[in-house]
């Protein structure tokens, strides 16, 4: 079967870019690109497809088990098409659209603590209002073309959330408000969490690393580190960098751009970026005493 991106591809009858990072589950983006017109039969795909859309409204009609779904494809409103359901599909025209192909794998372990290990089931949505997952699904997308470290960590998070929102609100799951993790790290746990992050701050760290330390999902990870320290994960790792750059940056004599490397920054220009983001100043500048 193949994958929900090779089989857009094979609809559009050309390779369309992916933006990075890649996971290892196979989930990826597909940033804002103008989708054409369309009649035909979809075969059912390998992993779940989740759509937005952008600039103007585009009518669109999709026969999936014997019922017509029809609606506007527009802002604001998102489309679901879950893992392995065909159809036959009646796009009016061009739209801009942008997609997330999520791994069943990272849905399943993300609506694990809300469903108590119960197996979810997406429901197909066309054009369907959700200003949360549209909200999720824009902050994705803006940052899919960044390649800082911090970057991979945003996109992990926000990828686990739109996967708690397709469970709560586009799933068959019955989910018991008693399910939701409520108990942070112990001080053990976050020591050892804080300790691998500056251990490694030259390397990339995802949130499966993270998570694997202490035995958690990525959902339940990020949840229960944000109640212990205050901060999503990809937020203490930014600062603590940035707060070691700055360090480097005023008490040694290392080229600016070795220090953008020993904090896990590939390119020079969002390394710079990001501390003057921090701190108001670019790290040159600081150096030089100039402000």
């Amino acid at each position: 079967m193949l994958s929900a991106s090779e089989q857009i591809n094979l609809v559009e009858g050309r390779p369309l870019p992916l933006a990075k990072p890649e996971f290892p589950d196979g989930t990826r983006l597909r940033t804002p690109w103008v989708r054409r017109g369309y009649q035909g039969y979809v075969p059912g795909f390998g992993g779940h497809l989740v759509g937005s859309y952008h600039g103007r409204s585009q009518d669109c009609c999709w026969i999936v088990e014997n019922k017509p779904l029809r609606a506007p494809l527009r802002p604001g409103v998102i489309t679901v098409v879950p893992e392995k359901h065909d159809g036959h599909w009646s796009l009016a025209g061009p739209v801009e659209v942008a997609h997330v192909y999520l791994a069943d794998e990272r849905l399943q372990g993300c609506a694990a603590p809300l469903t108590q290990g119960r197996r979810v089931e997406l429901v197909p949505r066309i054009g369907f209002e959700d200003r949360i997952a549209a909200t999720i699904l824009r902050m994705l997308f803006e940052e899919g073309p960044h390649t800082d470290p911090g970057s991979a960590l945003f996109i992990e998070h926000a990828l686990d959330l739109l996967c708690v929102q397709l469970a709560r609100a586009h799933s068959s799951a019955n989910v018991p408000p008693s399910a939701t993790a409520t108990r942070g790290l112990t001080r053990r746990q976050i020591r050892l969490v804080c300790d691998y992050m500056h251990e490694h701050l030259d390397e990339e760290i995802t949130l499966t690393d993270l998570a694997a330390l202490v035995g958690l999902t990525r959902f339940h990870f990020c949840r229960a580190f944000r109640l212990a320290t205050g901060l999503a994960p990809h937020g203490w790792l930014s600062a603590h960098r940035m707060q070691h750059a700055r360090t480097l940056v005023t008490t040694t004599t290392l080229p600016i751009a070795q220090i953008s490397l020993s904090v896990g920054y590939r390119t020079q220009s969002a390394f710079a970026a990001t501390f003057r983001k921090t701190f108001g100043i670019s790290p040159t500048r600081l150096r030089t005493g100039a402000g």
